[in-house]
């Protein structure tokens, strides 16, 4: 006949006790862990745009302080007769062929396989001075708002590349559900923002 020694080993009341606390632990610490997460990819995206703030400087050294001319959705350019290129193809000589920084860690849409980016160019600022842009012409400045005439935009309040859809959570309300949600931009002063 066998002897149980008291201590040695585990009931399976014990061992279910055990597994239900290690269950509520992971189930507390699981939504910080992916707060935690979709902050780590919002800095990645933030710290791509910086780099490409950078990009857009240098070619703008390069050509007489002059912004780049693209196209702001490539799959389906503005300008047909000969279409503008891809924000990307543009600055691929000054981001020294790395690509992923076109590619924001949030775009679960697809928009960098489809348009070689995941930030949308602002075509109201094609050629325009970097130091000073401005638009003129039919200008949207809302949804079903135009305006007509000249605007002048201190770079500051210029933004030139920003996410195309509202990647990032933690921003103004969106949609019905209440999701709240925001778009990173890379300004024409160089910094980074909320737009």
């Amino acid at each position: 006949m066998k002897h149980r020694h008291p201590g040695l080993g585990f009931t399976l009341l014990e061992l279910l006790v055990v597994v239900a606390l290690i269950g509520i632990l992971a189930a507390l610490l699981l939504p910080g862990l992916s707060r935690t997460q979709a902050k780590a990819r919002t800095a990645s995206c933030i710290n791509n745009l910086k780099q490409l703030g950078i990009a857009i400087s240098l070619y703008a050294d390069d050509h007489e302080g002059k912004l780049p001319s693209a196209e702001p959705l490539p799959s389906n350019p503005v300008l047909t007769n000969p279409p503008l290129p891809g924000i990307s193809s543009v600055l691929s000589n000054h981001v020294a062929g790395v690509t992923r920084l076109f590619l924001c860690p949030e775009d679960k849409v697809g928009r960098f396989q489809q348009e070689g980016s995941s930030y949308e160019w602002n075509f109201l600022m094609n050629g325009k001075s970097i130091s000073a842009p401005s638009a003129s012409g039919v200008i949207p400045v809302g949804a079903d708002v135009m305006f007509f005439g000249n605007m002048d935009f201190a770079p500051v309040n210029t933004p030139l590349l920003y996410d195309y859809e509202n990647f990032h959570m933690g921003g103004a309300p969106t949609g019905t559900n209440g999701v709240r949600a925001y778009k990173n931009s890379v300004f024409a002063d160089g910094h980074v923002g909320k737009l």
